[in-house]
Parts: structure tokens; sequence; C-alpha cells
């Protein structure tokens, strides 16, 4: 080992880029040797087996590193890099890109004291991948997430996260919503991550359509995300660090914070700029604070824009305007960045990998399709000729219709369609002047162009997808998601450029109707969803998002026997669709037809077994029925088959804890499971310490039962829960263990709500 580590060490090029790329080791190192050598990770294995022979065949030992290479201060100079994505934050909202309403002023200081890119363009009219091309420096078509909904982020895309962990740097994230979940790997490299399922966290109050009073998000304030952002800068100031905030106060809908509320009557999206842009302001002002302005590069971006009625569009994820794509991106910080620099270059959201990393000092990776910026901040009337690119896959997921895409080559854009757009977006920045007529031969060869870009890709794309739970699909369409359809609806045709079906823009009206009748299923109002959605329906009954309004809104209705057919009709579609499973399940139950229940959940539990709702549901008629044998057997077998699964190991905790079935209870064997599922989610939250308490005090151990149940209620209280329900169940429990009491729950599910993982 002693002999091969000083091999490691010995000065050849290759070696030494080699470990400087791996930093601390961190990284996954098939896929990082691949990177570094350009190569494919599944080629590395013979790599590695070639090299090694040479090695033992020359490698003596005796090129140490110098002395003052061979340890690291403890306390590193190296730059720190704040990142800033601001979902659905449109480019010509920001005072600093020409807003005339000003509701920006922290920003547009940020813009004054460091570099502005006036022409900007992301990837994505969509959140999780455009957000999956800024970690990535690859576009959608190469790093393979299409849409928000069951893409996973493929173990071969090396993230920033990873890059900069690996290099030594702490790593963290603070992110409002559950489109950017840990389970699409987006968040991979990230050492600390809070998202809105984290139980200590500030959650935002909206109103949808015809609301009569706001409700609860699970949508993180933007003043939580900066306040839990300052806190990790604050711990992490005397080591190089990389922080993450993702602020989701300018997606709909729009319900800005008291103080904000009103400011622009009648625009409701301007509210929430005003909004955000306050807590850029108190973020600015905490790095000064720190005194850490001059070694934090700080960068503000978005995901994409948004439509605001512009082009017939009310909100964004289908057409490919500007509105949507064209972002904002200013970079702020350290000395070498000019003041007040405004660079016209078209750039994309695609290259902020590749510049932070160049402004950072670490290597340029070689798969990746960005390009660094500093030489347009060095010279900024030089011209990279950077191609952009940018997708939209709703009209395919919806309409069976080909994706959007669009190829912007200096002042030119051209977007592929039936009927075809070409634009000069410098001269006609709204798109209103479609000049394909007067240029064919311009938008000839920008088609050709993307053909070339679409067909020779930096790197071959390997998305994974997840199942889209019960809940996560709740929750994806409660977050303004009204088309939360499964990723795999799209098939192989998003690779093609062949035109199909209508011109996007002929079913702008029909996508319209869809956003207003989603947005009264949002807010509760399902009549009126229903009665808006209804000619629609007619015409379509086979439409993937129409249905699943007209399914949400009939079931919320409870009309069981006008839903069953079509829930039957979806599963023989989708039978992997988990959340058609349960719903499925559910309306039979509700037809007192538990059987047939039975069997569709046990069907899906034989595909997916760790599933938590499919478990959950099926417990739920076993404990209706009695049937407590096989309701203990069914939790035996989740055990066996997911042992590394949280929510699944705190359901059977509590289960254990709190049954009202002596024969099913076991404290010893809860507090095992309590603190197994608490050690692989991470972090104790208090859903799962109100399940270690249950089972210490089902154990005999009352005062440790207090004493766990309290840091349970001390999290919701720091997290502005105080007066929540769940904060006055728990101390509901605490009261019962001073009393010297356990906890019997007749469902012997969790009090709280259990998110999947």
């Amino acid at each position: 080992m002693d002999r091969w580590l000083r091999c490691a060490e010995q000065p050849r090029r290759w070696w030494r880029g080699l470990v400087q790329e791996l930093g601390q080791g961190t990284m996954r190192c098939d896929v990082a040797l691949a990177d570094f050598l350009g190569v494919a990770p599944r080629t590395i294995p013979a790599l590695l087996a070639t090299a090694l022979m040479f090695w033992l065949m020359g490698c003596d030992g005796s090129d140490a590193l110098p002395a003052q290479e061979k340890s690291v201060p403890k306390h590193s100079a190296r730059p720190n890099l704040v990142l800033v994505t601001l979902d659905t934050l449109r480019a010509d909202a920001l005072g600093s890109y020409g807003q005339t309403r000003k509701p920006s002023p922290e920003i547009d200081r940020l813009a004054d004291e460091g570099v502005l890119f006036v022409q900007a363009v992301t990837s994505s009219a969509e959140t999780l991948p455009s957000h999956a091309t800024i970690f990535t420096g690859l576009h959608p078509f190469e790093h393979g997430v299409r849409t928000n909904s069951g893409d996973v982020l493929g173990r071969d895309n090396i993230t920033l996260a990873e890059r900069l962990r690996g290099a030594g740097y702490a790593t963290g994230a603070e992110i409002s919503a559950n489109v950017l979940r840990k389970e699409t790997h987006i968040t991979r490299g990230f050492d600390h991550y809070r998202g809105p399922d984290a139980g200590n966290v500030e959650l935002k109050q909206v109103r949808h359509l015809d609301s009569d009073a706001p409700i609860t998000k699970n949508i993180r304030t933007g003043a939580d995300i900066t306040r839990r952002g300052i806190e990790f800068i604050t711990e992490h100031r005397e080591r190089p660090f990389f922080l993450w905030l993702h602020y989701f106060d300018t997606h709909d809908p729009n319900y800005a914070s008291a103080e904000f509320r009103g400011r622009y009557p009648g625009e409701p999206y301007f509210d929430e700029v005003a909004s955000v842009d306050f807590q850029i302001g108190r973020l600015r002002e905490a790095i000064e604070e720190l005194s850490l302005t001059s070694n934090t590069l700080v960068v503000l971006t978005s995901d994409h824009g948004e439509g605001l009625g512009d082009h017939a569009e009310r909100s964004h994820a289908f057409f490919v305007y500007d509105t949507t794509m064209r972002v904002p991106l200013i970079f702020w910080g350290p000395a070498e960045l000019p003041r007040g620099l405004r660079i016209e270059s078209l750039v994309r959201t695609v290259d902020i990998l590749p510049t932070v990393l160049d402004l950072l000092g670490r290597p340029r990776p070689k798969r990746i399709r960005g390009r660094s910026l500093r030489p347009l901040i060095k010279e900024p009337k030089k011209d990279l000729e950077l191609v952009g690119y940018g997708e939209a896959t709703s009209f395919l997921r919806a309409f069976g219709i080909q994706p959007l895409r669009f190829i912007r080559e200096g002042k030119w854009k051209y977007i592929h369609k039936q009927n075809p757009e070409l634009y000069d977006v410098l001269g006609d920045p709204g798109e209103t002047n479609n000049l394909i007529g007067e240029n064919p031969e311009v938008a000839a060869a920008l088609l050709e162009r993307l053909e070339k870009i679409l067909s020779n890709p930096k790197h071959e794309a390997a998305t994974d997808h997840e199942e889209i739970t019960l809940e996560r699909a709740a929750e994806l369409k409660a977050l303004g998601y009204a088309f939360a359809g499964d990723s795999t609806q799209i098939g192989e045709e998003i690779e093609s450029l062949r035109l199909r079906g209508d011109d996007p823009v002929d079913r702008i009206a029909d996508v319209d109707v869809m956003s207003i009748s989603g947005g009264f299923r949002n807010g509760g109002n399902h009549e009126e969803a229903l009665a808006t959605i209804a000619d629609l329906y007619r015409r379509e009954p086979d439409n993937v998002f129409v249905q699943d309004i007209v399914l949400d809104s009939l079931l919320a209705l409870n009309r069981h026997a006008e839903v069953l057919p079509l829930l039957v009709s979806k599963l023989e579609r989708s039978p992997q669709h988990i959340a058609v499973r349960i719903a499925h399940a559910e309306t039979l139950i509700a037809l007192d037809r538990n059987a047939g229940a039975l069997e569709t959940l046990q069907a899906g539990l034989s595909v997916t077994p760790c599933d938590n709702a499919l478990n959950a549901r099926t417990e739920e008629i076993f404990r209706t029925e009695n049937r407590l044998e096989e309701l203990h057997t069914l939790r035996e077998s989740g055990l066996e088959s997911c042992p590394d699964n949280p929510p699944l190991l705190n359901n059977h905790a509590w289960a254990m804890a709190t049954s009202p079935h002596e024969s099913l209870r076991d404290g010893p064997r809860a507090i095992r499971l309590s603190e197994r599922a608490i050690a692989q989610r991470g972090s104790r939250t208090a859903d799962f310490l109100d399940t270690l308490a249950a089972a210490h005090a089902e154990a005999g151990d009352f005062v440790l039962a207090e004493r766990v149940i309290d840091e349970a209620i001390a999290l919701l209280v720091d997290g502005g829960a105080a007066d929540f329900a769940i904060t006055k169940i728990l101390r509901t429990h605490r009261d019962s263990f001073r009393e010297g009491n356990t906890i019997q729950d007749p469902a012997a599910a969790s009090s709280m709500m259990q998110a999947p993982e």
C-alpha cells in the first residue's frame, strides 16, 4: 500500500491531473477518471488494468512530491461559491434587464457591482432539466433529464457539487420545492441538503383560484432559504464552501408575504420579484458582514422564465420564446470581476459550470458542452460564437406532437415546428415578427446546425427513472405542475426532429384550458375544474393530462363509480404507475370491494415492494379486516426487502411501538428500527423522533421518551410550527410519557405524514 501511494504521487502529468480531479476521493472514481480521460466509464476497467501493468513494471516510488505539496492548510484560502437559482424568473422582470417597474434594487445592485450577461438562455422550459444543465454543463439530450416528473439524473453525470466536494469544499443546498428532491439525484454531491420535508422549515402560505383563504403549501419561504443559507455560510466560513440556494417565490401561484403583497396591484408576479429581491439583499449583507466578499463568488440565475400571457402562454413549459428561455445571469463578488460590466454576447446556462470551475481555479472537464465565459469577462467585446439550444417537451406529453426546440446563433433564433419561426431577437425581443419568409436560407442553416448538435452529443445520456408515488404526483400538481405525467410517456419520439401532429401554436388554447382547470383543481374547486375541462375531455378522452384533472376531481368529489373505468384504463396503459394503482385500490375500497383493492395493491408490491404508500394501504386493509398474521408477514417481508428504506423502517417502528394489539408490539425492536431509520435518513427530523420517543416509551424508558419528544417539538417550534396541529399532537404524546403511558394508535401508522425518502 505504501508503494502504491508513493507511486500515485509521481509528477507524471496524467496522474497529477487525475489526483487533482479526484480531490479528496469523494467522487465516484470510475466516472471521474472517465471524465478526466474523455472516455466512456465502461472502458475504465480495461484502462486501469493496463495502467496497473505499466506501474508494476516501472514504478519505484522514488519521485515524491515536494514537501510543501504534501500537506494542505487546515483553512484554505480558495474562493467560495454561492449559486442562487430563482425559479421562474424571466430576465426582463429585473430592473437591470430593462424592467421599468424596478422591483429588484438588490439584484440590480449585484449587477452594478459585478458582471451581467444580457443575452443568457436556458436549455429547458422546466425546472429539473434546466437545473441538471446548470450542474452538469450538458444539454438535456446529453444529461438525459427531459421532464420534472419521473426523470432521474444518471450516475454517469458528474455534478458541480461532486466536483467541488471532491476538491475539499463543504457543500450545502437549501431547496424550496420537491421538484428538486433527493430522489432526482440533482442534489448528488451535497453533504448538507434541506428541502421542504425537513420538518424544521418555514412553509409558504398561498391562495389558488377562487380559494377562500390561504393554505399552507409544501414550499419553503424565501426568508427560510435565506436564513438557513446564512447559517451555512457562517458555520463554514473558515473553509472553502459551495452553497446552493433555490428560491420558489416567483413560481405560480404568486402570493407574496404580507409586506410585499399588493405592491404592484393586479401583478402578483412582480410582488414576488420584490419579495425574493429583498432576500438577495439579506444574503449580500451577510456575506459582507462576514468579510467574505472578496473570496466568495455569487452566481445568480434562473431555471426558466414565465409566459405571463405573452404568446398566449400563461405559465411556462410549453413554448420556447424568450419569455421563458431568456434568463438573468449575474456574477458578483471577487475583485477579479469587473464592476458594472454588461456583456452583450450570447451565453447559456450550460456555460455556468465550466465558468465557475475556471474562476475557482479548477480544471475544465472534457466531456461537457459548456464553455468558460472567463474570456468574455476579460475581453467583453470578444465573441465566443456560442450556439444556444433549448427545448420544451410538454406538447409531446400532452398532445403527442413533437417537442419544441430552438437554436440560436448571434441575433438569429430558429424555432423548429410545423410552421417554423425565425426571429431577430436583438431587433425584435418580443418575437412578434416571423422573418422566415424573408430569410429562408438563415432558417435552413440553423436547422442544419440543430441536426448536427443533436446527432453529436458531448455525453451519452443515461437517464434513470423513478416511480411517481401518490404523494409525489399530488405534490407536483400542488406546486403548480398541472401536467405531472410520467416521463416514460415521451418515449423515443423526443429524439426525433420529424414533424408530426398539429402546430403547437394551434393548441395553446387547449393548454390554457388545462392550466385554468388545473388551477381550480389545485385550489380545491373540483366542480369548476370539471366544468372547465369538460369540452376538451370530450374531444380528447385519451389525453393523459386531461385525464389527470378529471380523475383527481372525480376522486375528490367521491364520484367513485364514474372514476373507476378511467382508473382501470389508465392502469392498463401504465401498470407501473403507483399513484394510479393506489387511487384504483382506494376507489375499490370505497365501493366495498376490498378483495379487488388488495389484489391491485399486491400486484404493485410484487414490482415495487419498498413503496411506502403501497405498503401502508395494504396494511390498512389487513388491519381493518383484523388479519393480524398477514399484517405481521407483510411487515417482516418489507423489512427484509427494504432494509435501507427510512420511511418504511420508521413506519414499521411506529407500528411496533403503538399497535393496540399487544402481540404486535415490540419496544426494543422498535427502537432499533427507529434508530436505523434516523441513521439512514441522515438527519433527526420531528416525525422520526416522534417514532423513537414512542418506541422508548413502549420499552419502558419514559424519561428518555420525554427527552426525545422534547427534541422533536423544539425542531418544529424553531421551524415556525409552534401552533401547528402536529406540534399539539406531539405535546399530547409528551403528556402521556410524563404520566407513564405509552401511545396507542389504532391505525398503527405514524401520527405524522411520512414523506417518501
